[in-house]
């Protein structure tokens, strides 16, 4: 899955935060390992990472926690369902499809 970068700082950021997502859903053991699937660069994967990790503790206003309750599941099964700010929730299914799940999340996160 050979992805080409922007050429437009602003569009590196997007496209970095991106692949760095995937890494992190993907259940791939090792960062190189993912590279090479993906077709990016360790370097620029290692680089981009500790930007995006000093800058999140250097964020104050990031939440490191979020309320979650446990409900008695319905009779058409059990499913999650996780809280967001504002009293906003995502509930996700039992037969969820784990990519829409992953988009969802780099939209919210």
């Amino acid at each position: 899955m050979k992805s080409e970068q922007p050429a437009h700082s602003a569009s590196k950021r997007d496209y970095w935060k991106h692949i760095i997502s995937e890494w992190e859903c993907s259940g791939c053991k090792t960062q190189a390992a993912f590279c090479r699937q993906a077709g990016v660069s360790i370097k620029s994967f290692s680089r981009w990472r500790s930007v995006f990790a000093r800058e999140a503790l250097q964020s104050p206003s990031r939440v490191g926690f979020a309320k979650v309750e446990v409900q008695a599941p319905d009779s058409a099964g059990s499913g999650i369902r996780i809280g967001l700010s504002h009293h906003a929730h995502i509930d996700i299914s039992p037969d969820f499809d784990a990519a829409t799940l992953r988009r969802v999340l780099s939209i919210c996160i």
